[in-house]
């Protein structure tokens, strides 16, 4: 059975058309979008017109090195996930990547398995991000709801209806129940109950005078 792609979007860039291809078709049916760049300049050009959510680079390419792209692009978001693609000879690169933030690899010729490892920890630490941000958008409306209440609400000193934000009036037990989480559930207050039904006050309430008078 195939596996599920992850919703997550990735910039390939490789200058070797063969090895392009390979990890391109692989990566196809691992992710929900791809997209290529033969050199560093396509590839920082392809980084700001779609965000991808993960960058794999090889580092020696012509017109820009992967390191180079890297840095730009640590430029415009340095939370940026980036996995370089080397050679054993390019250990002196390695030093300059982890000097600009980026700090994972895998060794050239690639083996697909250590490149799905390394790009799948950066798909968790992404959707606990993504997770993150939503949990924090969803706090912040539900202050921004506590705020509303907090603020001054017209209400009809008669018939008590509250004035929503739209000029509409409405019962204080729908506007209430629209704008929190709050349950209502209906009893009768002694002042009423003596009010309305005198006959039974007496044996409902005896001496306690809970009128509020």
């Amino acid at each position: 059975m195939e596996n599920a792609k992850l919703a997550l979007s990735v910039l390939y860039v490789e200058d070797d058309p063969e090895t392009q291809k390979i990890i391109a078709d692989i990566l196809k049916r691992r992710f929900s979008e791809l997209y290529l760049a033969s050199n560093g300049s396509e590839g920082l050009l392809a980084y700001e017109q779609h965000r991808p959510d993960i960058v794999v680079t090889d580092i020696r390419m012509p017109e820009m090195g992967g390191i180079e792209m890297a840095g730009k692009i640590m430029e415009i978001n340095n939370d940026a996930r980036i996995i370089l693609t080397t050679a054993h000879s390019d250990t002196e690169y390695l030093i300059d990547a982890i000097n600009i933030g980026v700090g994972q690899y895998v060794l050239k010729p690639i083996d697909t398995n250590a490149l799905i490892t390394a790009m799948t920890k950066c798909a968790r630490t992404l959707m606990l991000q993504k997770e993150r941000e939503i949990l924090i958008k969803q706090l912040q409306e539900a202050l921004d709801t506590v705020k509303t209440l907090k603020g001054m609400i017209p209400i009809c000193s008669s018939c008590k209806k509250i004035r929503d934000d739209k000029g509409f009036w409405e019962q204080i037990e729908s506007y209430i129940t629209e704008h929190t989480e709050a349950e209502f559930t209906h009893s009768i207050c002694p002042e009423c109950t003596k009010r309305i039904y005198p006959q039974f006050y007496d044996k409902i309430y005896g001496n306690d005078d809970r009128s509020g008078k």
